[in-house]
């Protein structure tokens, strides 16, 4: 049971499951995209991926400032959605500030061509 919610914003470490009788890929960074209230009611959650050492900005990808719980240089990648299970999401390691958030929709907005 998870002790607090999920939030919008919210960076964990993706912990995948795999087949059984596979070894399960590396765990991955993710930001938590969607809203707070499916994140209070549904078991899964939509994320996308913080990747580190892409050379190329794409206008889906949003620089994020090296904070605490987050290597220097990462990218929230708006390309590279899932939905997740909840339970197969770690510990919160960092929080995207407000303003970070707003360039996440933008880049959100386009991925999706919505306007």
């Amino acid at each position: 049971m998870r002790l607090r919610p999920i939030e919008r914003g919210d960076v964990f470490l993706l912990r995948p499951r795999a087949p059984k009788g596979k070894r399960p890929a590396g765990a991955r960074l993710v930001v938590a995209v969607q809203n707070d209230l499916a994140n209070a009611l549904a078991p899964a959650t939509i994320v996308a991926a913080v990747r580190s050492g892409i050379r190329r900005g794409l206008p889906v990808h949003v620089a994020v400032p090296g904070t605490r719980g987050l290597p220097a240089g990462s990218v929230v990648d708006c390309g590279m959605l899932a939905t997740v299970a909840s339970r197969s999401l770690g510990a919160r390691l960092a929080r995207l500030s407000s303003p970070c958030m707003a360039r996440v929709d933008q880049a959100l907005k386009t991925a999706l061509s919505l306007r």
